[in-house]
């Protein structure tokens, strides 16, 4: 099937609020990932991309679910089909924290419909040690759509000054 780039076209948001922990030395940004087609044909099993820096100061956790926990851990719908959040990688946690990139899908089979509704990620949690922040903390999301990526309209970025 031919794409042309003006029919594949994915509007994507970042909805956050910040907890900063004077005591605990901690930020943690609690984040929803909101996401639509807004071309002109459906788009399957679109991917969401996490992008954190700096890459190695943050622990990302929530309702999304290590490949491997899947069986044991999803939560299952209406007709026995699973439903939630996963890491496209096994190895996601090491190589998160090496690039600073997250991919992950959804659990059951995904379809975003042309000028369809929101489809949301909800409750990812992204926690720095403020110590280790040595440059401002910045989250970026990204959907790969059909081999395209859409970058969010907005990002979150939060500098600690002294």
């Amino acid at each position: 099937m031919n794409h042309s780039p003006s029919s594949v076209s994915v509007e994507c948001v970042l909805q956050s609020a910040a907890d900063i922990d004077v005591t605990m030395q901690r930020v943690t940004l609690f984040v929803n990932v909101l996401f639509r087609n807004t071309g002109h044909q459906a788009i399957e099993h679109p991917r969401i991309v996490i992008a954190v820096s700096p890459e190695r100061a943050c622990e990302i956790s929530g309702k999304i679910l290590s490949p491997q926990l899947i069986h044991t851990l999803a939560v299952y719908v209406k007709g026995g089909r699973q439903s939630g959040w996963k890491f496209t990688d096994d190895n996601w946690f090491r190589s998160g924290k090496a690039s600073g990139e997250y991919n992950i899908e959804s659990i059951e089979p995904l379809t975003l419909s042309p000028g369809g509704r929101w489809t949301e990620m909800k409750d990812l949690q992204i926690v720095c040690d403020m110590d280790k922040l040595t440059k401002p903390l910045t989250v970026n999301a990204f959907i790969l759509a059909q081999e395209i990526s859409f970058t969010a309209l907005n990002s979150i970025c939060i500098s600690m000054s002294t």
